[in-house]
């Protein structure tokens, strides 16, 4: 699933992907927050399960197991978050499409390679890059042996993959 955001200006901007089992809204019913609005839109197959707020605000309030494992999640989605926003205020064009790709690949690789079956326009929601700039950072990526492609699939093996985390260690801490 991807949350999706359409607040600024009108532009969509992907800021997470989901790719296992996830509870949402339960950092909105922990902090108490009456509303909150993004949307969320599946991109595989997905089973969802629906509990009212009272039950599942009931059970974290009497199970301190299940109230520690969803602090931990939500401190742990939150400093992602916060790591990730200010890697993409620093990093621009072929560079911000660098990281993304790392991203990507670690949560899709298959083997030793991730396919990206991706437009451009989805692309563009997920860096906040326009459209042109992607285009022109992935030709740069593939000239510079970042990413091959087929067709309209972009390819990334496991070796351009640890090339581009060495590209982009010197900006950011890796651990």
């Amino acid at each position: 699933m991807r949350a999706i955001d359409y607040r600024f200006f009108g532009i969509a901007y992907d800021y997470m992907w989901f790719y296992s089992i996830k509870v949402f809204g339960a950092m909105e019913t922990l902090l108490n927050i009456e509303r909150y609005k993004t949307t969320l839109m599946t991109v595989t197959p997905c089973t969802l399960i629906t509990i009212p707020k009272g039950n599942f605000e009931k059970w974290m309030m009497n199970d301190i197991h299940a109230m520690r494992m969803e602090m931990e999640s939500i401190g742990n989605y939150l400093l992602e978050q916060a790591r990730k926003e200010r890697v993409f205020l620093f990093l621009q064009g072929a560079d911000r499409l660098t990281y993304l790709f790392t991203q990507i690949y670690e949560q899709n690789r298959e083997r030793d390679k991730c396919i990206l079956s991706i437009t451009r326009k989805d692309l563009s929601e997920r860096s906040g890059l326009s459209i042109k700039t992607i285009n022109r950072s992935v030709k740069t990526m593939e000239e510079k042996g970042y990413v091959s492609r087929l067709g309209h699939k972009i390819i990334i093996t496991t070796q351009q993959y640890h090339i581009m985390k060495a590209y982009l260690a010197p900006y950011m801490d890796q651990t």
